[in-house]
């Protein structure tokens, strides 16, 4: 897996601290269905099979991402102190049971890091001045320009989201969460020496946050200073130790160290971590392959992977799993298995 699929797929996660105009579902009178609901849980939340915190996990979902509530169950929980509902919810092509008292009504724009690709950029996209008007009324004007440069971000504007966010920094220097956002935003656009000073001050301000470790990780990478990128990744998972691409790149980065063993076992553990994540089988796919040659295991993890919408493009990038399987993805058995395999 290219890490910029960190940055695109994975989450990367999306975790925070700290949380803005929100309020835990659990402690709402009304229980509305088919209602949209974000998050809250600093280490993401697990969807489960069936309503209760024994039952097996389905995928984990990260800090801050959306999910439909289908209906509240009958069973209730105390975690952490909070005394919740069970509620039927749907995420992505998942279906299954979250804990409520984690959940809010409200979205939130701190700690992004898992959902834009580099190559979505639009080609217009340009350091413009912002709206002198933007946020002028705002209660939260922080908070306003964190979520206008998220807006930015998902539409393909980069460049114009570092503009936001620096807004947001010119109030307040230290908010650790605007700068892992637009150190993520020079990422997304290759300015990799900015990117780094601002996970680098990030982690100055708040020490035991995972995420500036994990994307600094990333950028690591795609300068191919491994050994850093290790370091920050085992960094991540101490501050954090469910996050699951942490594990995922910490394998990752194995693989491109070709430590064969040393990238099964974590990619092993990033499996188990989030099995309803596509680049643990993916990666797993290249080990079986480079390891044993063992096509008949490599073709059943990498459909795995496609089933739970691994990027079909990634198998022919060579910055990505493309390297690993030059020459054979161009074989007719390999053409064969793609044709077979890609999404409608």
């Amino acid at each position: 897996m290219d890490v910029r699929r960190s940055l695109g797929f994975l989450i990367f996660f999306l975790f925070s601290t700290l949380l803005l105009h929100c309020s835990s579902l659990g402690l709402k009178k009304s229980e509305p269905n088919d209602s949209i609901a974000y998050v809250t849980a600093k280490s993401g939340l697990f969807l489960r099979e069936k309503p209760g915190k024994i039952y097996p996990k389905i995928t984990l979902v990260p800090f801050g991402k959306e999910i439909i509530i289908l209906k509240y169950t009958d069973v209730e929980d105390t975690i952490e102190n909070i005394r919740a509902k069970w509620v039927e919810v749907k995420y992505k092509d998942f279906k299954g049971y979250m804990f409520s008292g984690f959940l809010s009504n409200s979205p939130f724009t701190y700690g992004i890091s898992d959902q834009f690709h580099s190559s979505n950029a639009k080609p217009d996209d340009h350091f413009d001045a912002l709206d002198p008007n933007l946020c002028k009324n705002a209660y939260d004007k922080v908070y306003c320009f964190s979520n206008h440069g998220y807006k930015l971000l998902k539409d393909g504007y980069y460049k114009k989201a570092t503009t936001s966010f620096t807004s947001g920094l010119n109030l307040e220097p230290n908010n650790h969460h605007l700068l892992i956002n637009r150190g993520y935003a020079y990422t997304l656009f290759g300015d990799y020496e900015k990117s780094l000073i601002d996970f680098e001050k990030a982690i100055q301000v708040n020490p035991n946050g995972y995420l500036a470790y994990f994307d600094r990780a990333v950028v690591y990478t795609k300068l191919k200073k491994f050994d850093l990128a290790l370091l920050d990744l085992k960094k991540s998972i101490q501050h954090n130790s469910q996050s699951c691409m942490s594990y995922n790149n910490l394998g990752w980065v194995h693989l491109l160290r070709s430590e064969w063993e040393k990238a099964k076992i974590e990619l092993e553990k990033a499996r188990d971590c989030d099995p309803g994540s596509p680049y643990p089988y993916a990666n797993l796919a290249i080990y079986h392959y480079m390891t044993k040659k063992d096509k008949v295991q490599t073709f059943e993890l990498l459909k795995k992977a496609l089933e739970l919408h691994y990027d079909i493009r990634i198998l022919y990038d060579n910055e990505g799993d493309g390297q690993f399987y030059k020459e054979w993805n161009q074989s007719p058995e390999f053409l064969k298995f793609i044709d077979k395999n890609k999404p409608n």
